[in-house]
């Protein structure tokens, strides 16, 4: 019996040194975010006015959003770390996230076609790695407020992220590809809410109630991004 105890013991705990990595990762890449956001000789917010989308949400969408992910995820890994309530893969996927998150922000701030590119896979690479931490925290036996509050807070980030994915695949078609505004437009309003609809409802045929209730986070980041676009759109209305 204290064999079983330790083998599982060893499977579902996470040491110590990995929860402090994680915590000394996310801290690292928040002070990135910052130089390159802040102090960079090219800030992010210069390089994306530079990049006139018609359904580019105003700066007040991403300031705002982006301060609660990263506080609420900050919180959330202090949280997690001191209770020791994922598994060591979880950690790992916040470690890749952190450093993919970093690598997209010092990438974008270039500006450049070649930076372009490459940010637009490294933000995909995030949207999946942010997925697959919200998946490798799933407990369908779990029906604690904090447990969905965590994921909650997890599908908030991969919410975001998946529209940044979608501008960031805008920002290549119209300004690289020649793709006119206004063929983006339309492929920003009928695939998003498209992606939105698909992973809700992906998450009902796999998780059922469990995963509904995790991706609140997931709605209200889908409804902020879409609320952005539509001041933008009805902005440029004039253009169409």
């Amino acid at each position: 019996m204290k064999e079983q105890f330790i083998e599982k013991t060893e499977v579902v705990t996470a040491p110590m040194w990995l929860r402090v990595a994680t915590l000394t990762v996310f801290a690292a890449s928040i002070a990135v975010n910052a130089y390159f956001g802040i102090w960079g000789p090219h800030s992010t917010a210069q390089v994306a006015d530079s990049f006139n989308l018609y359904v580019m949400p105003p700066k007040w969408t991403f300031a705002g959003i982006w301060s609660a992910i990263y506080l609420l995820f900050a919180l959330t890994l202090l949280y997690v770390a001191l209770k020791d309530k994922w598994p060591s893969k979880a950690y790992w996927a916040t470690i890749a996230a952190s450093i993919l998150n970093a690598t997209w922000v010092g990438v974008f701030s270039i500006g450049t076609k070649a930076s372009n590119i490459a940010g637009f896979f490294i933000i995909l690479a995030l949207f999946v790695t942010l997925y697959t931490l919200w998946k490798f925290i799933y407990d369908p036996t779990n029906d604690d407020w904090k447990y969905f509050a965590v994921r909650n807070i997890v599908s908030l980030y991969f919410g975001w992220v998946l529209v940044a994915t979608v501008l960031s695949l805008g920002v290549l078609l119209v300004y690289y590809a020649g793709v006119s505004h206004k063929a983006f437009l339309i492929t920003f309003w009928v695939l998003t809410p498209l992606l939105f609809i698909g992973i809700t409802a992906w998450t009902f045929i796999k998780e059922k109630g469990n995963g509904i209730k995790s991706l609140v986070g997931f709605r209200i980041a889908g409804i902020w991004a879409f609320a952005g676009a539509l001041v933008t759109t009805l902005d440029n209305r004039h253009f169409l």
